[in-house]
């Protein structure tokens, strides 16, 4: 089952974080493989699992494998060989808050804009990934990388659960939680007081209670339950953010992996605001 089209499209080209004499970034190609309506692409959502998986984008309908297949090229004009480090974020931007609030000649963040839809790397720990080593003004080098959009793309804890294969299991529905119920004479004589004080009958009664015990087993595992925060269907961008090693190490953790909340504000920063700002990104290219 596939529902109506999703845009996607890149909204800035890199976001650097240090002096551009150091290095350049150039060419950025988030869509390998699909064929473009200028910079950007139309494509479906794929239904099939999102009940259980949540929704990918894009899909092995799309293209072989299920994931956007990205490159872009870097130049060293550093005086020596060195690695480069790179992170590729998605918003939704159809539906989203500001990042920016203008007070004149001024911004701030607008902290609304953490609910926004956006993410990185499925696996949120990993941070920036590293380029090849890089020969000093040896040209433009193309470094290439996947990623796809997901469900829960923070990885936030609240959308943790159950694992759904449990939910595909013959002992996990709801005939066998009634009967697990009637097998147990302290339940059934709760059961019947609960009955008489909501005034129905024992048999609807135990129906309602083994609804809630099924509902409160999926709150209980360590699986993200990505489906719990599905993608919307909308436009999206993608920013790809470059830097080296040495300033790096001055981003925030909580930039580097969203699933981290920023300790002085006790809530998420959303990065578009961190590296499209000019305190977070002194040079950027859109």
């Amino acid at each position: 089952m596939r529902s109506i089209a999703t845009l996607l499209w890149v909204v800035s080209l890199a976001c650097s974080c240090v002096n551009r004499e150091n290095y350049q970034v150039k060419e950025f190609r988030p869509f390998n493989g699909f064929t473009l309506s200028g910079d950007t692409l139309r494509l479906g959502m794929d239904l099939s699992d999102a009940v259980l998986y949540g929704i990918t984008i894009p899909s092995e309908d799309d293209i072989e494998g299920g994931y956007f297949r990205f490159s872009f090229d870097v130049r060293n004009r550093t005086g020596s060989e060195r690695y480069f480090y790179y992170k590729v974020f998605y918003q939704n931007e159809s539906y989203k808050f500001p990042e920016f609030i203008i007070h004149g000649d001024s911004m701030t963040y607008n902290s609304l804009s953490s609910h926004n839809f956006y993410g990185s790397w499925e696996n949120c720990s990993e941070g920036f990934h590293k380029t090849p080593l890089i020969k000093n003004r040896s040209g433009y080098r193309e470094v290439r990388d996947s990623i796809r959009i997901v469900g829960n793309p923070r990885s936030e804890k609240k959308y943790y659960g159950a694992d759904p294969e449990r939910l595909l299991s013959p002992s996990y529905n709801i005939d066998a939680t009634i009967r697990r119920i009637k097998q147990s004479k302290e339940w059934m004589a709760q059961i019947r007081e609960k009955a008489e004080k909501n005034g129905i009958s024992s048999e609807k009664q135990i129906y309602l209670d083994a609804i809630w015990v099924i509902r409160e087993d999926m709150k209980k595992g360590d699986f993200n339950n990505r489906w719990k925060r599905n993608p919307r269907t909308g436009s999206y961008s993608f920013l790809l953010v470059v830097t080296t090693e040495e300033a790096l190490a001055g981003i925030p953790e909580y930039i580097k992996d969203i699933s981290l909340q920023d300790s002085a504000s006790g809530g998420f920063l959303n990065p578009y605001y961190y590296f499209l700002h000019p305190e977070g990104a002194t040079d950027k290219e859109r």
